[in-house]
């Protein structure tokens, strides 16, 4: 068993060939009070003598050590190799659980669409907002395998390869992701801004009709006096004068956002 070349290829497994190996570590131990005895006495009866049976006897006293040494060589050499595994499988553990972070994150920000009302603009900026901070949430998640990767690395695992194409898939879909947010944060504010502004020019489009259609009302050319004319004629001039300054200001408001945002003209 100690000399097994079973590579885990899963964190359980990895797990068990580790406690297996730990428990052959127990049963060598207990064989150590046994094998410095039988070299104590074989070095006390070797010791001075040259004839060929005492020679033959301490050629295998230094075989037994040669093995006693070997064996223990190999079991430190198999610990690092279970070690190295199972370090390498509670990263690709880890590295899971961030991907599927990373995963939802990229659907989110491929499935926002622009609303098309004010109401349904601010609570598109309040979701992302949420959104956001459930992202930085997971943040610690994610540099925390990054980290735990690049230690490995630096620890010279046997799979530090795959674990270097993992840090860096990991490391650029977070960048990506943090990018595409605060890209769709600002998208989803301008296109606030374009809202607000098209629910007012709205609002001033249905005063400026209902407007219109007083001034085309026959009652209106048809009061019984001249005075009686004259006042609902300054009446509506003065209603037209008031309202002057949200024109202009819708105007100007959306000369400012055309300025700000040529791609917006066209709306």
């Amino acid at each position: 068993a100690v000399a097994s070349e079973d590579i885990p290829t899963s964190l359980p497994e990895a797990e068990s060939l580790l406690a297996q190996h730990e428990s052959i570590k127990n049963e060598i131990d207990n064989y150590k009070e046994d094998y410095e005895k039988m070299r104590a006495v074989g070095e006390e009866v070797t010791q001075g003598q040259t004839d060929a049976q005492h020679m033959f006897l301490a050629q295998r006293l230094q075989a037994l050590d040669t093995g006693w040494h070997e064996l223990h060589r190999m079991w430190e050499n198999r610990h690092s190799l279970l070690a190295q595994a199972f370090d390498f499988q509670t990263f690709l553990r880890d590295a899971k659980q961030a991907e599927a972070f990373l995963n939802s994150q990229e659907y989110v920000l491929s499935h926002t669409e622009m609303p098309t009302s004010l109401q349904a603009a601010e609570e598109a900026i309040k979701k992302h907002e949420d959104f956001l901070t459930t992202t930085e949430a997971s943040e610690e998640k994610i540099t925390g395998v990054v980290e735990a990767g690049r230690r490995l690395i630096n620890d010279s695992n046997a799979n530090a390869d795959k674990i270097q194409e993992k840090v860096d898939s990991i490391q650029e879909r977070h960048r990506k992701n943090k990018e595409a947010a605060n890209e769709l944060l600002t998208k989803l504010k301008d296109n606030c801004e374009l809202q607000h502004f098209l629910q007012d020019g709205q609002e001033l489009t249905l005063w400026i009709n209902e407007k219109m259609l007083t001034a085309q009302d026959m009652t209106y050319d048809e009061a019984r006096n001249l005075h009686s004319k004259w006042q609902k004629h300054q009446a509506f001039m003065a209603e037209l004068a008031s309202n002057k300054d949200w024109l202009d200001k819708i105007d100007t408001e959306g000369q400012a956002l055309v300025a700000e945002k040529p791609e917006l003209k066209p709306v």
